[in-house]
């Protein structure tokens, strides 16, 4: 869980119900068990959530009890007091006591989605989000808006207390460093030293590099909306028309990007089908890590492409004189299109850029003749 940037912020977000232990359960992991340095603690929680918190951690003298205790962990340098928790509010501003309507659990989902976004804007920041605690959607909204804008250095988990009849316990909160008895509702005894707190890291796939930045004041429905169509658009139609000396780029639904051959197919019958391959390796901006020529992409991407240029060894083998030329003719498109619609398509990673559709998504419709 901890991430490897010394000087970033931790910041634990636990969505929380009546189960105010959730929150001391987890930050002990974090902070005893895990060694995560955390700043800060943020809960996400109802009107009647939060006076339960109140009552328990603050008011009943529990966190402070634990920042003493654990403070050669840490623990008594988190920031966490009342105005940390916040509360979910409906449309008309006023306070969700409960989350049990779909109106409820729509206003709840705007409130975590944009929380969420908010916290994660901050590059120097690692969120720690727990779903341990609240009504099961409270747990899904905030593990799908942690899906969406969720960094490589972002964690998601769910605390886990064993034996499980001191999940029920009212006296529990954490693992004290004194030995204690504590008694389950059901009139168990159970020593301290019996008492495991874990959690349970869950994976989950980050969207933040497909989402356009123009997205980020959308609503929580239109959002995963706008995304879905992102997903489901992922296409490439790359079409070869050698009698009009083109390459036509279709992204999407967009309007084709229209490359012109340079050079007339009876001057060198390979030609073509090379150039083509290089505004294609160009335009897409692919790069293989494992490969330094050009056939190797081609033959893994564009199986009708490679009998065409089966016999260009290498793109360093183009004559200088047409290079310079079709480096013009690609520049030009670029300049009628721009990269843009290429662009959401590719991930920038070490100076290195790699296509994100796999070889079924890119389609190539044009036979090239062998040479």
């Amino acid at each position: 869980m901890i991430s490897g940037a010394p000087d970033r912020k931790h910041v634990l977000i636990c969505a929380v119900g009546m189960s105010p232990a959730v929150v001391t359960e987890t930050v002990w992991y974090l902070c005893v068990e895990k060694g995560v340095p955390l700043s800060e603690v943020w809960v996400l929680t109802t009107g009647e959530g939060k006076r339960g918190l109140e009552r328990a951690l603050f008011e009943g003298g529990v966190w402070d009890r634990f920042r003493q205790e654990y403070g050669d962990c840490g623990a008594g340098e988190i920031d966490f007091n009342r105005r940390r928790i916040v509360v979910f509010k409906d449309r008309r501003g006023l306070e969700l006591q409960d989350i049990r309507t779909p109106e409820e659990n729509g206003d709840a989902a705007e409130r975590i989605v944009e929380f969420v976004r908010e916290k994660t804007a901050d590059p120097n920041t690692a969120l720690h989000c727990s779903v341990a605690g609240g009504r099961k959607t409270m747990g899904v909204y905030l593990a799908y808006a942690l899906q969406l804008f969720g960094r490589e250095q972002d964690t998601l988990s769910h605390v886990l207390v064993h034996p499980p009849e001191m999940e029920a316990c009212r006296d529990f909160f954490y693992p004290p460093k004194v030995r204690r008895v504590f008694q389950t509702h059901n009139g168990r005894r159970i020593s301290s030293n019996r008492v495991r707190v874990e959690a349970a890291e869950i994976p989950f796939v980050r969207l933040r590099h497909i989402l356009d930045p123009s997205w980020l004041t959308l609503g929580y429905p239109a959002l995963v909306a706008r995304t879905q169509r992102q997903l489901d658009e992922g296409q490439i139609r790359v079409c070869l028309d050698l009698e009009k000396g083109q390459v036509e780029f279709h992204v999407c639904d967009d309007e084709p990007v229209i490359v012109r051959l340079g050079v007339k197919r009876g001057a060198a019958p390979h030609l073509p089908g090379l150039q083509a391959a290089y505004y294609t390796g160009f335009l897409l901006k692919t790069r293989d890590p494992e490969a330094d020529t050009l056939l190797p992409m081609v033959r893994r991407l564009y199986r009708h492409l490679y009998r065409a240029g089966h016999r260009a060894q290498s793109i360093d083998r183009i004559n200088p004189s047409l290079k310079s030329q079709m480096n013009n003719v690609v520049e030009e498109a670029l300049r009628q299109r721009g990269y843009a619609a290429f662009a959401k398509y590719v991930r920038v990673a070490d100076g290195a850029e790699t296509l994100l559709l796999p070889p079924d998504q890119i389609e190539v419709r044009g036979e090239v003749p062998d040479a």
